[in-house]
C-alpha cells in the first residue's frame, strides 16, 4: 500500500502545481511576452501579427500557458497563419502528426459517407476552408483580374506616355522651326563615318535592312538634304523597323544606326548661319527626341506595347513568364493595380486548374508552384510586403489542410470510409435495436471524436512521452523488486 501511493503522490502533488497554476491570473501583457517568445523562435515578428490574430492566439494559448505547459513553436506559426487568413484549423493541421492527421481525414470520410448530418462536422471544415482560400484571393482582387483588360490598359499607358513625348518634341521642334533650327543641315560625312564604324566594330554591317542602308548611301554621296527634318523622319521609320523585327542583330544594326543620328553635329557652317537662339532650340529639341527614342528602345515591353502586341499576352509574356528587367518595365510604364490582378487571377486559375469557384478544389502544391515559378523578386514590383505576405501564407495554410506526412495513413481511395458510413446508416435502420444501437455508435463514438479533431489546443502542445499506466502506480522497488532481490538457494 506505501509503495502504491507513494508512486501515486509525485503526479498528484503535479496535478495540484498544474492547477494552482490555472488559478493563477495572467494579464494580456504577460501573454503577449510569452506569445512573442514563441513566435521569436520560428522567425516571425509578433509586432507584425494582426490584432485579430493576437486576441485569436491568446484565447488558444492562454489555458495553456497558464499552465505551464512546453508549447511548439511551429505549431503556434501554423495557428496564426489560419487566423490571419481567416480559416479553420484542426488539431491535426497545426500539429502535423501523422497519426493524427490519419484519425482527421478518414473520420471526415466517414462522416461525409453517412447520411447524419451530425457527423460531418470535419467534411464541412474542409470545404469551408478551401471555399476561405479562394475567398482570400478573390478579395485581394483574383475576381476582378482580367489578361486582356490588364494588358490593354498596359498598353494604353505605354502609348499615352509616347504621344506626350512625341508632342513634346514636335512642339520644341516647332520652335526651332520658327528660327530655322530645323532646317538646319547636319554633317552627313560625320554621320555615315561613326555609324559605318559602329556596324563594323559589332560585325552587324550585313544584319541592317537595305533600305536603311540606301538611305545611308544617298546621305553619304550628297544626293538628299541631310537636315534635322530629313534626320528625324529616319529614326521614325529605323523605331518602326525594330519593333516589327524580332531579330536581334537586326535591331542591333539599327540602334547603333539611330544611335549615329542622335550624335550628328550640324554641318560647318550651320551654326553661324542660324545663332545663337535657333542653336539652344535645336539643340533642345534633339536632346527630347534623344530622350523619346531611347525610351523607346529601353525595354522589349515598351518596343511590342508601341508595336502592337495582343493585349491579352502582354501581361503573361513580360511579368509571368518574362524576366525581371521586363517586369520592371511594366511596373515602370503601367497602371500596377490592373497587372496586380492578373497575376492574382493567374495564380487562382493554377490552383483551381481553371475550375470555377463555385467547384474548384484548391490545389496547395499547383499553386505555390505557380507562386514560386514568378517568384518573390517580381511579385514584389506589384505587391506591398503585407501583400505578398497573405499570398506566401495562403501557400502554406493550404499546406497544412492537404499535407499527409510520412507515417500517416489516410485512406485516400475512400472504400473503407464509405462501408463505415454506410455501416452506421444501416444500423440506424436495424428495427427495435437500430435506433439504439446505431446512434450510440455513431452519435457517442464518432462526435467525440470530431469535436476532438476541432479543439486545437492540445495540437499547440510539445509531444510528450506517454508511460504506461503501472509505471505511476508501482513504487520503483516493487516494479524492479523482483530483479532485486537476493538469489534462491536450492
Amino acid at each position: 500500500l506505501g509503495g502504491v501511493l507513494g508512486g501515486m503522490a509525485p503526479g498528484a502533488a503535479q496535478g495540484m502545481m498544474n492547477a494552482g497554476k490555472r488559478l493563477m491570473p495572467q494579464n494580456t501583457q504577460a501573454l503577449d511576452v510569452q506569445i512573442e517568445r514563441i513566435l521569436a523562435q520560428t522567425g516571425q515578428d509578433y509586432a507584425q501579427v494582426p490584432v485579430a490574430v493576437k486576441q485569436a492566439l491568446r484565447a488558444e494559448l492562454s489555458g495553456s500557458l497558464r499552465a505551464g505547459r512546453e508549447v511548439s513553436p511551429d505549431a503556434v506559426r501554423r495557428l496564426a497563419d489560419f487566423k490571419a487568413i481567416g480559416a479553420t484549423p484542426t488539431r491535426g493541421m497545426v500539429s502535423q502528426n501523422p497519426v493524427q492527421i490519419t484519425k482527421e481525414m478518414n473520420l471526415a470520410k466517414m462522416g461525409a459517407n453517412s447520411s447524419d448530418e451530425g457527423l460531418q462536422g470535419l467534411a464541412m471544415v474542409q470545404n469551408q476552408n478551401n471555399n476561405r482560400l479562394i475567398g482570400v484571393m478573390n478579395e485581394a482582387g483574383a475576381g476582378r483580374g482580367d489578361a486582356f483588360q490588364s494588358g490593354q490598359r498596359a498598353i494604353d499607358s505605354i502609348a499615352a506616355r509616347d504621344s506626350a513625348m512625341n508632342q513634346n518634341v514636335g512642339n520644341l521642334y516647332q520652335q526651332a522651326r520658327d528660327t530655322s533650327g530645323r532646317s538646319a543641315a547636319l554633317d552627313g560625312a560625320a554621320f555615315t563615318k561613326s555609324a559605318n564604324q559602329m556596324l563594323d566594330e559589332g560585325l552587324l554591317g550585313g544584319a541592317l535592312p537595305e533600305g536603311v542602308a540606301q538611305h545611308m548611301n544617298r546621305i553619304a554621296m550628297g544626293q538628299v538634304p541631310f537636315d534635322v527634318n530629313y534626320a528625324e523622319q529616319l529614326k521614325t521609320s529605323i523605331a518602326a523597323l525594330q519593333r516589327g523585327t524580332s531579330d536581334g542583330a537586326t535591331r542591333m544594326a539599327l540602334s547603333k544606326v539611330r544611335q549615329a543620328l542622335d550624335d550628328t553635329p550640324m554641318a560647318p557652317g550651320a551654326e553661324a548661319a542660324m545663332g545663337k537662339e535657333s542653336i539652344a532650340a535645336f539643340n533642345q529639341a534633339r536632346d527630347a527626341a534623344r530622350q523619346r527614342f531611347g525610351w523607346q528602345a529601353s525595354a522589349k515591353p515598351v518596343e511590342a506595347a508601341l508595336g502592337g502586341m495582343e493585349p491579352d499576352k502582354f501581361v503573361q509574356k513580360f511579368v509571368l513568364n518574362g524576366t525581371l528587367s521586363d517586369a520592371q518595365a511594366v511596373a515602370q510604364n503601367a497602371p500596377q493595380a490592373g497587372v496586380k490582378e492578373a497575376i492574382l487571377a493567374h495564380l487562382k486559375d493554377k490552383a483551381l486548374n481553371g475550375a470555377a469557384d463555385e467547384v474548384g478544389k484548391f490545389s496547395q502544391s499547383a499553386f505555390n508552384k505557380a507562386l514560386s515559378q514568378i517568384g518573390d523578386r517580381k511579385l514584389g514590383l506589384f505587391f506591398s510586403p503585407d501583400e505578398l505576405s497573405q499570398l506566401r501564407t495562403v501557400g502554406r495554410v493550404a499546406s497544412y489542410m492537404q499535407n499527409q506526412p510520412v507515417g500517416s495513413a489516410v485512406n485516400n481511395s475512400n472504400s473503407g470510409a464509405l462501408l463505415l458510413g454506410k455501416g452506421i446508416d444501416f444500423l440506424n435502420k436495424v428495427p427495435v435495436v437500430g435506433p439504439l444501437a446505431g446512434p450510440a455508435l455513431s452519435n457517442i463514438n464518432m462526435t467525440i471524436q470530431q469535436r476532438a479533431a476541432q479543439n486545437v489546443a492540445p495540437g499547440l502542445l510539445q509531444p510528450t512521452e506517454r508511460l504506461p499506466f503501472y509505471r505511476g502506480l508501482l513504487a520503483p522497488g516493487m516494479a524492479t523488486g523482483g530483479l532485486l532481490s537476493a538469489p534462491s538457494v536450492n
